[in-house]
């Protein structure tokens, strides 16, 4: 029993060796992250169960001592700790790439990949990698010969990613070759450099990737680390966000990228040191030099290390994928050189033994039941997008209940559910004979938008557009109900605080004040909004009509031209800003 379940074993890493670098179901908004990461999952369950009845029926463990085992056990234990501790929603770093899960599974895969000492096996994983990106290659080829469909995202990730996934295997079959040449990895290199190059001249050209500077990066983590509270833990894992909105700079306002909110950070390194604490950087330098010193001890797995040098290098400077965190714990994985410390007996144990893979196959299936739901949640909150392009608004509803039914604790479907339920109260009111049915559903869905509005900012308090989507549903219902005005503003106003140097929420707040007559708290919020942004045609064209307001129609004026000089000529903005200025005449 315990030779067959070997075999299924290596069966089952030969298979995710080949597939894992083109796995892709298209069917979410992030379809490689979300496919990798249930890939991830999925096969370490597996491998799992079948690792816990190899145990019961050899009825011993072998202890292996690994250079890399403690580092990763650490990382994925900081991850775990700070989601319980820093993250404001644990759901989300559970369900999210590059996160506590992603980390988590990849430590308990490295773990059981440590039993696979055959050096014959490990070379056939290698040829099964090198051949999947290959097959990855020539997908990305005939993407761009028009053979399947254009897209920005590939089977290893954006076009940044891929190119990073296909010249780390470069150099690894470049270094091999140079040991040893064999046919087979050559012809699949050929392919690999071609499809590296077209990746190339697209990122170059036309498909330039957006990425948050790595100055502004640094300013971020500067003002993390301020907080005593997460300079040992980060932010907490899929916080990022939170992080950029309340520390980036103010500079930022005069950079192209002023209005893009990021997700993640200017680096691999940067983000898990935001997100995770400083810990992890130490963690990090450690392997980086435990890589350095086994690339001069082990000549004969120069290849490994040397692309495990690459990767962890260009990865302090650079964004990553799921793809590429796979890719750099198989190449630890396959470089790494395990010995058996000892064994331990469980003969004692009798039948007992057999409770331990009862109890893995338990949890196993339980982490793959709940990953498969929150994929499939991904799947219909995608859909619902799909519906509202398709301008209807009731399949959206639907789609995005059921999304939020398989996974209730995450605050983006509570967010889409709260605007698509104003959406469609909104159409209803503007009927021109609606039925009496409808008249009931008006305040209904009112009412939902406002309960799932809150729920979103429940489930999430430091997400800034949680806050700002609860404003908006609060102000489009001023008029029916009491109070609602004021509870715009707080929203709005924590908004601001969320993400102090972003001149739109001023404009948001200062509008709200203006629809309310107070001028003098709406100028207050305009001005402010163009200290941050003194080129913000907007800000200028909401000064210049609160200006009006208050009689000071030479300032108003003033501020007019200005919007009228920065919105683009016959654009409807620009209509509009112009009739104001006539009527001054």
């Amino acid at each position: 029993m315990p030779n067959a379940l070997n075999l299924l074993i290596r069966i089952i890493l030969s298979v995710f060796f080949l597939i894992f670098p083109i796995f892709y179901l298209n069917f979410t908004f992030e379809p490689s992250e979300q496919s990798k990461l249930l890939l991830l999952i999925i096969t370490t369950a597996f491998l799992l169960i079948l690792n816990s009845l190899k145990i019961a029926f050899s009825r011993k463990i072998n202890i292996i001592k690994s250079p890399y085992l403690l580092p990763l056990f650490l990382i994925a234990s900081i991850y775990i700790i700070s989601s319980f501790i820093n993250s404001p929603n644990i759901f989300l770093t559970f369900i999210t790439g590059q996160s506590t899960s992603t980390w988590l599974f990849l430590f308990i895969f490295f773990l059981l990949f440590q039993n696979q000492n055959n050096p014959k096996f490990r070379f056939f994983l290698s040829q099964m990698l090198v051949l999947g990106t290959a097959l990855a290659g020539i997908y990305t080829i005939l993407m761009y010969l028009g053979f399947t469909p254009l897209s920005v995202i590939t089977p290893t990730g954006n076009l940044l990613s891929t190119a990073l996934f296909f010249l780390i295997i470069i150099v690894f079959v470049v270094a091999s070759l140079s040991l040893r040449f064999h046919f087979f990895p050559f012809f699949m290199l050929l392919i690999i450099i071609a499809s590296e190059f077209t990746i190339l001249l697209h990122l170059l050209a036309d498909q330039r990737p957006i990425l948050l500077p790595n100055s502004i990066g640094f300013s971020i983590l500067s003002r993390v680390i301020q907080n005593p509270k997460a300079v040992l833990l980060g932010v907490g894992p899929a916080n990022f966000l939170a992080a950029f909105t309340l520390g980036k700079p103010a500079s930022i306002n005069q950079t192209p990228i002023w209005n893009i909110t990021f997700s993640s950070s200017s680096s691999f390194l940067i983000n898990m040191l935001s997100e995770a604490g400083i810990i992890t950087g130490f963690i990090y330098i450690y392997i980086f030099i435990s890589i350095c010193y086994f690339l001069v001890k082990y000549p004969k797995l120069f290849p490994y290390h040397i692309s495990l040098l690459i990767l962890i290098l260009l990865l302090a400077f650079l964004p990553a994928s799921i793809a590429i965190m796979i890719l750099l714990i198989v190449f630890l994985a396959l470089a790494c050189q395990s010995s058996e410390i000892r064994t331990i007996n469980l003969h004692k144990l009798s039948f007992i033994i057999y409770a331990f893979p009862l109890l893995t196959f338990v949890l196993a299936a339980l982490f793959s039941y709940l990953s498969i739901r929150a994929y499939l949640a991904e799947v219909y909150y995608r859909q619902s997008f799909y519906a509202l392009d398709a301008q209807d608004g009731t399949d959206a509803y639907n789609k995005q209940k059921q999304a939020m039914k398989l996974n209730p604790y995450i605050d983006k479907y509570h967010l889409a559910i709260a605007q698509t339920s104003l959406l469609l109260a909104d159409s209803l009111s503007k009927k021109e004979n609606p039925a009496p049915v409808d008249l009931q559903k008006i305040p209904k869905l009112a009412q939902q938008a406002i309960e799932e509005g809150k729920l979103a900012v429940k489930l999430n308090k430091t997400n800034v557009f949680n806050w700002l989507n609860l404003s908006k549903i609060y102000a489009s219902l001023a008029s029916y109900a009491e109070g609602a005005d004021k509870w715009a503003i707080e929203a709005a106003r924590q908004a601001v605080i969320l993400d102090p140097v972003n001149p739109n929420n001023y404009i948001t707040l200062g509008q709200l004040y203006f629809d309310q007559d107070q001028f003098d708290n709406a100028e207050k919020y305009f001005l402010q909004a163009l200290k941050l942004k003194n080129d913000l045609a907007k800000a200028h064209y909401q000064l210049g009509l609160v200006l009006i307001k208050k009689n000071n129609n030479e300032e108003a004026r003033r501020h007019l031209d200005q919007a009228l000089k920065l919105y683009p000529a016959a654009s409807p903005e620009y209509i509009e800003v112009e009739e104001v200025l006539n009527s001054l005449l």
